[in-house]
């Protein structure tokens, strides 16, 4: 769906169901297999994802747009967030800034450099880990504000989980992803309040 087409629909869903938290951009992984793919480096990904960001403002600007860093290293990652200052983007003042590139690597030391650095060193406390699960959170989870994850839709036809309900087959069910959004908040402590989008 290009700009225009999600710009649109988007704004559709802000003017007649409101309540619109947060809406996602075009951003640019910037995994190795994503820069394979597109044959482009970090750098143009980052360039990419700016652009996205502010076009779809543009678009429409009643959107709750959330940027999103991208990068692979934690200094790739700050680099982008000056690119987003160079084009007149403080993120700190931001509702939420999204973290791509760190779902399928985030029980790794890089990753929570990554998180640690953009909460501590860009002053960000207003960060959104995408794709982030248990192996992640339980280590950099003090360092975001919020995350969202289909792994418990996962969990639930894995395990064969059941309620009174959903006999069998619980994997759209309301009262295990909560169930697991109040695991994933004890893991991550009493500290700070997670705020989990199971969506």
């Amino acid at each position: 769906m290009d700009a225009r087409a999600w710009a649109a629909l988007a704004g559709r869903w802000q003017e007649e169901a409101g309540l619109l938290e947060a809406a996602g951009i075009h951003d640019w992984l910037c995994t190795p297999g994503a820069l394979e793919s597109t044959r482009l480096t970090v750098a143009r990904h980052q360039e990419l994802t700016v652009r996205s960001f502010l076009e779809l403002r543009d678009l429409a600007p009643g959107v709750p747009w959330v940027p999103t860093v991208q990068g692979w290293l934690p200094d790739d990652y700050l680099h982008h967030v000056e690119l987003y200052s160079r084009a007149g983007v403080d993120l700190t003042l931001e509702l939420l800034v999204g973290v791509g590139s760190i779902a399928q690597r985030q029980e790794t030391p890089t990753a929570a450099r990554v998180l640690e650095r953009l909460h501590d060193d860009a002053q960000l406390g207003n960060l959104h880990a995408f794709g982030a699960k248990f192996g992640g959170l339980g280590s950099w989870g003090w360092a975001v504000r919020s995350a969202d994850s289909m792994a418990w839709s996962w969990d639930a036809r894995r395990m064969g989980y059941s309620c009174a309900r959903h006999p069998g087959d619980c994997r759209n069910c309301q009262w295990y992803a909560e169930h697991w959004g109040r695991r994933l908040e004890r893991l991550v402590g009493n500290s700070r309040q997670l705020t989990l989008n199971m969506s």
